[in-house]
């Protein structure tokens, strides 16, 4: 699909701002996207090892949110929500990547 620069704004007698206001596809960008929006990964300790540290339970995890987002919007990329409002001006609040990590022992 080829696009159309918007017209060139001239004002003209009968009305300065009809230019302004002409239909143009000039701005459109294409929305889809691909998220990853939450990852969760755990490991348990083998039972052996368990034994010998003399615990329960053992298990290690990290979890993820908002960790990468993949989109075709170019120099705005970092700028825009996908899955925001629609009248994103600036003022929104960004996404926040969040990463937890941790240990669980049961004794």
């Amino acid at each position: 699909q080829q696009l159309v620069p918007p017209p060139n704004p001239k004002p003209t007698a009968a009305n300065a701002n009809a230019n302004n206001t002409q239909v143009s596809d000039f701005w459109v960008q294409d929305g889809t996207y691909l998220r990853l929006k939450n990852l969760n990964i755990g490991y348990d300790i083998p039972s052996n090892i368990r034994d010998m540290i003399g615990v329960d339970q053992f298990r290690l995890f990290v979890s993820g949110s908002n960790l990468i987002t993949w989109n075709n919007l170019g120099i705005y990329k970092g700028s825009f929500d996908s899955e925001g409002p629609s009248n994103q001006d600036g003022t929104t609040y960004p996404l926040i990547k969040t990463i937890s990590y941790g240990i669980n022992i049961s004794l």
